[in-house]
């Protein structure tokens, strides 16, 4: 749970010294393309979440990674 908090902090403080001060056009449009993104990839995981799941086995598997079912 801390390496989730830490990597969300990460990201927030990234992203906020993206758009603050706000930098000259058209740099002040990366910011909200990339939050688009993000948000776009975290609906899909929630509205989705077998797709999220099947996704995350044929990454495993193809990386050759072991998953211990629970």
């Amino acid at each position: 749970m801390i390496i989730i908090v830490l990597a969300l902090a990460a990201i927030v403080y990234t992203f906020y010294k993206q758009v603050w001060p706000k930098p000259p056009y058209p740099y002040d449009v990366f910011p909200l393309i990339i939050a688009s993104w993000a948000a776009l990839g975290i609906a899909i995981t929630f509205v989705f979440p077998r797709l999220t799941r099947r996704i995350g086995r044929n990454l495993a598997e193809a990386e050759g990674i072991s998953q211990t079912s629970s």
